[in-house]
């Protein structure tokens, strides 16, 4: 009797439109691929052999389907159709296959919702309906393969996913990557106990809080989820105790506290830079993490002292420890910790010889850099401690350490003599492979690093005075009082003036947070001791601010904080100008395809002065176009990047007042055919480019997941390889010039969790006899980074228009040095002054008929 409710219940929940009186049967399948033949464009497969639209049979079977006997009649059992060219949507009719255990339809170009037809798959196991599976996991490694293509996300199902993970008892992998499905998870998903892969990667438009059942899940051994909308807070009771990977990464809406992930003992990699604020989960380092690799907890509010590495030097071989952009060395409340209380980095991490990129930067650090312990075998390649307040010198071991290629040591109160004792090996000459060192903003002297500078030279050697010799102090400057909006203020004004007391300082920064959200809505630098914003807080709602101040490039330690709550909104038609609603948009169509590569964006008109268009990259802060329109459409005047997926929306501006941004869409512009489908995906040099310039960029989309890459170039006339080198960005500059009219190839391999992945196939370019580069050329800012200017310089090889703009994290356009300026072949320098503007990370991009080029710099007052 409960099997018959139960049953009762789900064709409830669950509409099924009615085929035949016998869906579950061997016809009812065959009206299920006929469906699907009719609704994906069949005659347009790559392979179509043994389907139609009607008369299909099972024996022999289709192409991509296999079948067995079950209760004495042929039933589809897997359907592998990945890859052939299947446009069109899932039909209802696909919920016929009740003895489907395994299908794929990846790297197709599915639209539309997922059917709740699919729920009557009650004994799927392995369901790929978009993403990259590589073939890893425990389970059944070889259920899905290949290793999958650079960007499986063609397929572009939206709306809300079925709740049917109560019928899935029995599934093992679950990929649905780069969707537009709003809502996915549900209490249902408790069911699913043999459930060990989740992947919902780029899934921009997934809006919803997690359910508890999703993190206690008794055999999940991945859980991906990034770059979405999903909010928080993550739930408090957490039991996955076979986890292996932990990625809900990327979620910019995701704040309160980090996954309490101290029962899963068998975790490898844990990433979670999203807007959490939170103590710094110190477990993971207790010894009892025998497996952890990498540890990613970037650019949010992550707090407290770093624990004792000593357990786990001694269990664990540690690849990747990225905390950038955090509070680690202050408490709770913004207060510097002590030096031996948690705010000084523990003499225990130089134990861990395993480690590949470290990465402390941009904290709160104070007290000296472990002068023991690092040793010859440290391991490490990239080092970061810059932009913390730690005093003394630079432990002579660490100029000397033969794998350590970039050191980041700048902008804090360092000094003494930097020691290349070589000697130390035994060998005189073993200078390390430097690609870059960072020392600039400390207390050196020039004798301090001369040996050093001779040895790497100005170009990979940044150096200078923290302060001019005026006898000014370099001593933290006072901590500011606040003032208004005191603590506990209520019915503050949506635009309220925050001031705090005056101390010796050259600047201020200041911070508010949402406590609603738990996010950081206002982190900027002024020069006076008030500030009033320039968007309006939330009606309604309680925040949280707090102040430093900054002298000399040193700043203070935090204010405590101060709460109060703004007022609610008078109503919606008490006047003022109204907020634009968000335009329609029209084209190019969400999840379009093969798209010109300049294409015509176009839109509804909403009541708006003009308009924002913003075009990204995958990535939302890949930020590829952004302009001001007095139309409803725009054509860019330059290409976008070939094969690749963008996304675009667009709001309106009325009055100063910035309305609602339109939902995101997404599109992928023309292939460019020369990529094998393995390794990252390259951009420059272009294949087959001729007469390049002898001075050469290689750059190269990001791999998810990917620590580092290995890029090599081989001369084609010697039969040799030029160059192997591996690097932590997408993005390589040899050192040296390329022979002229040579021919070369170039190939990159990411390198994840310390293993190489397979290469991609090879890109040739041929050198020029040209003394100009053959294309724009940008170089890096200099300074970098610089308070309150900086010049920037690039090389033209014959006349054209040239625009070069400034735009800040968030996309937005914040100052023109060049607009469509006729400039004729040569070398030029612009100066840009920042006086104006507040520290933090900034994109110049210059745009030429044919090419646009962008590189990142840092102001840091």
């Amino acid at each position: 009797m409960r099997f018959t409710l139960l049953t009762i219940i789900l064709l409830t929940a669950i509409p099924i439109k009615s085929l035949s009186q016998n869906q579950n049967s061997s016809d009812g399948d065959r009206i299920a691929l006929e469906a699907l033949y009719s609704a994906t464009g069949g005659s347009n497969w790559n392979n179509n052999s043994g389907w139609s639209a009607s008369g299909m049979r099972l024996d022999p079977a289709p192409f991509g389907v296999t079948v067995e006997s079950v209760d004495g009649e042929l039933r589809v059992v897997e359907i592998d159709l990945r890859s052939n060219n299947l446009a069109g949507t899932l039909p209802e009719e696909i919920g016929n296959l009740s003895k489907l255990r395994y299908i794929n339809i990846k790297h197709n170009r599915f639209t539309g919702s997922i059917p709740g037809s699919i729920g009557n798959w009650t004994l799927i196991e392995y369901l790929y309906f978009s993403g990259r599976y590589p073939g890893d996991i425990s389970t059944n490694p070889n259920r899905d393969h290949h290793n999958g293509y650079n960007d499986e996300s063609t397929n572009k199902f939206n709306g809300v996913f079925p709740d049917v993970w109560g019928n899935w008892s029995n599934l093992i992998v679950f990929e649905l990557h780069g969707s537009h499905i709003t809502q996915m998870y549900y209490p249902s998903i408790s069911a699913c106990e043999n459930l060990g892969w989740i992947f919902s990667a780029w899934s921009y438009e997934l809006n919803q809080v997690l359910p508890e059942e999703l993190f206690n899940l008794p055999n999940l051994y991945q859980l991906r989820i990034n770059r979405s909308q999903i909010i928080g807070p993550l739930p408090a009771n957490v039991n996955l105790p076979e986890l292996r990977i932990y990625d809900v990464d990327r979620n910019e809406s995701l704040g309160g506290a980090l996954p309490d992930l101290s029962g899963s003992k068998k975790m490898q990699h844990f990433s979670a830079r999203n807007d959490h604020t939170d103590e710094f989960p110190a477990y993971l380092f207790d010894g009892s993490f025998k497996n952890l690799r990498t540890v990613y907890l970037a650019w949010q509010n992550i707090y407290g002292a770093l624990p004792d590495f000593s357990p786990s030097a001694q269990n664990i071989s540690l690849l990747v420890l990225d905390f950038v952009g955090n509070n680690l060395g202050l408490d709770a409340n913004g207060n510097q910790l002590p030096v031996g209380g948690g705010g000084d980095i523990p003499s225990s991490l130089s134990q861990h010889s395993s480690i590949i990129i470290a990465d402390l930067r941009w904290n709160s650090f104070v007290g000296e850099i472990p002068q023991t312990g690092w040793g010859e075998h440290f391991q490490t390649r990239f080092l970061g401690f810059a932009n913390n307040n730690l005093t003394g010198p630079i432990p002579d071991v660490l100029p000397n350490s033969p794998d350590l290629q970039y050191l980041y040591f700048g902008n804090n109160n360092l000094s003494g003599t930097i020691s290349m004792d070589g000697a130390k090996y035994g060998d005189s000459s073993a200078y390390p492979r430097f690609k870059y060192i960072d020392i600039a903003g400390n207390k050196f002297q020039e004798s301090d690093y001369s040996s050093l500078l001779s040895e790497l030279g100005s170009d990979k050697l940044r150096v200078g005075q923290q302060n001019p010799d005026d006898g000014g102090s370099t001593d933290s400057p006072s901590v500011p009082q606040l003032s208004s909006p005191s603590d506990g203020a209520t019915n503050i004004s949506v635009t309220p003036v925050f001031e705090w007391g005056a101390v010796d300082a050259d600047s201020y920064q200041i911070e508010v947070q949402n406590l609603s959200t738990s996010s950081t809505v206002i982190s900027t630098s002024v020069t006076g001791t008030t500030f009033t914003p320039s968007n309006p807080l939330a009606y309604g709602t309680s925040y949280r601010w707090r102040v430093r101040s900054v002298r000399r490039g040193v700043a203070s330690s935090w204010s405590t904080y101060l709460g109060f709550t703004t007022e609610e909104d008078p109503n919606n038609g008490g006047g003022g100008t109204a907020t634009p609603d968000a335009p329609a948009l029209r084209s190019p169509t969400d999840g379009s395809i093969d798209v010109a590569l300049a294409p015509q964006f176009s839109w509804s008109s909403v009541d708006a002065d003009y308009y924002i268009l913003h075009v990204s990259g995958s990535n939302p802060s890949e930020m590829v176009l952004e302009e001001q329109v007095n139309d409803t459409s725009f054509t860019p005047s330059v290409n976008l990047s070939e094969g690749r997926n963008h996304q675009w929306r667009v709001r309106g501006v009325k009055d100063g007042v910035e309305g609602t941004w339109s939902p995101i869409w997404s599109f992928t512009t023309l292939e460019n055919s020369g990529n094998n489908g393995k390794g990252p995906q390259k951009i420059t040099p272009a294949k087959d480019e001729k007469n390049t310039s002898k001075k050469q960029k290689f750059e190269w989309q990001s791999v998810e997941g990917a620590d580092a890459y290995e890029i090599e170039v081989t001369s084609v006339e010697e039969q040799q390889v030029v160059i192997d080198e591996i690097v932590t960005d997408t993005t390589y500059t040899p050192g040296q010039d390329f022979q002229p009219n040579h021919r070369y190839e170039w190939r990159v391999r990411a390198i994840i969790n310390g293993q190489a992945e397979e290469w991609g196939d090879s890109w040739a370019f041929t050198t020029g006899d040209d003394v100009l580069a053959t294309k724009v050329e940008l170089e890096q800012n200099y300074p970098n980074p610089f308070n309150p200017s900086t010049n920037i310089r690039f090389a033209l090889t014959q006349q054209q228009e040239v625009s070069l703009k400034v735009y800040d994290m968030a996309g937005r356009l914040v100052a023109t040095l060049l607009n469509g300026e006729l400039l004729g072949a040569g070398p030029y320098s612009v100066t840009f002054d920042a006086q104006s503007m507040a520290s933090g990370i900034y994109f110049y991009r210059i745009i030429t008929p044919r090419e646009v080029v962008t590189r990142k710099m840092t102001l840091m007052k």
